[in-house]
């Protein structure tokens, strides 16, 4: 009797031990959609993470005005050192590699963007170099991704094979003026016959404004041929980022951020052209951010889309509030 309690005590300490060592986070989310006032629909999500002896675990529990409720694996993964040569980490990730045109995540909306699979991380010469595999651990589909920066200059190298389809992201960056002027370059190649090419430009008015200037476009040889970029989470209404075009696409993007301490303000507008489009597509993106202590946010965002995707007679528009809390 005497041993059996012994061993449930050591067990009941171990099992203390073991939680109290664990670090843990929980987070809010609600999207509150006030483009109808006689029929608002919120969305809420709230995350609860666990990180323990190598082991990320990441839990959504959602639901929605109507009481429907669901719940989902945001993260699951393990991590271990390799012989102090790097990171091994197998599981689901949300992984997110330069600009995020071939591979990203979703920073604003509440659809998650994530992958099953592997990743080895090292660190070689102040560069970062990344493989692994998506969609799976045993698949054909595999990437190395390289990153670093060195006098102001900073580079990603990205390669993708899916299943003998290559695709490729390389993106640049060079800061001067002591950081107050950056220059971006992208290109992206989807592997099936649509390139993606981005440059851009940032300057900082004073200490809490910016302005921002890019230009993308487009180039295939089929034209109307959509970029395919599968694994990315870029989409408007959905990520906050413009989704990519077809070929022939030429846009130009500018716009304002300006940030004073709690309150925050952006806005955006994207202008898309064609040849062979009749007229051209402008979007507008309004974004307001009040960080009322540091638990909670709220925000606000307007988006004109510039596309009547109902056929009513006007361009589709979003009004969005946020609630965010973390603990």
């Amino acid at each position: 009797m005497k041993k059996n309690l012994r061993n449930v005590l050591v067990l009941g300490l171990g099992l203390i031990t073991t939680i109290a060592s664990a670090q843990w986070s929980a987070s809010s989310t609600s999207w509150i959609d006030n483009n109808d006032s006689d029929a608002r629909t919120v969305d809420t999500r709230s995350t609860v993470t666990l990180d323990m002896s190598g082991v990320h675990i990441s839990q959504d529990f959602s639901w929605d005005e109507t009481g429907a409720t669901s719940t989902t694996t945001y993260e699951a993964y393990y991590s271990t050192d390799v012989m102090g040569y790097g990171t091994l980490t197998m599981g689901r990730q949300d992984l997110s590699f330069g600009s995020g045109a071939l591979v990203g995540s979703n920073n604003w909306g509440n659809s998650r963007h994530t992958t099953d699979g592997m990743n080895f991380g090292m660190n070689v010469a102040g560069f970062d170099i990344d493989a692994g595999t998506l969609d799976g651990i045993t698949t054909g589909h595999t990437y190395v991704n390289l990153s670093g920066s060195f006098s102001g200059v900073s580079v990603n190298l990205l390669m993708l094979d899916n299943n003998d389809v290559k695709s490729n992201g390389y993106d640049f960056g060079y800061a001067l003026m002591d950081g107050d002027l950056s220059l971006s370059y992208s290109m992206n190649d989807d592997g099936l016959g649509s390139e993606m090419t981005e440059m851009g430009a940032s300057y900082a008015l004073f200490d809490n404004a910016s302005i921002n200037l890019s230009m993308r476009s487009y180039e295939g040889d089929v034209d109307g041929q959509a970029f395919s970029a599968p694994m990315s989470a870029w989409n408007l209404i959905g990520s906050g980022d413009l989704g990519h075009g077809v070929n022939g696409d030429e846009v130009l993007t500018y716009g304002l951020n300006y940030n004073l301490g709690s309150i925050g303000l952006s806005y955006n507008m994207h202008t898309t052209s064609n040849d062979s489009a009749t007229d051209d597509v402008e979007a507008t993106d309004m974004r307001v951010s009040y960080q009322l202590n540091d638990n909670c946010t709220l925000g606000y965002r307007m988006l004109s889309t510039g596309v009547d995707a109902d056929l009513d007679g006007n361009e589709d528009e979003y009004n969005t509030v946020t609630i965010s809390i973390g603990l």
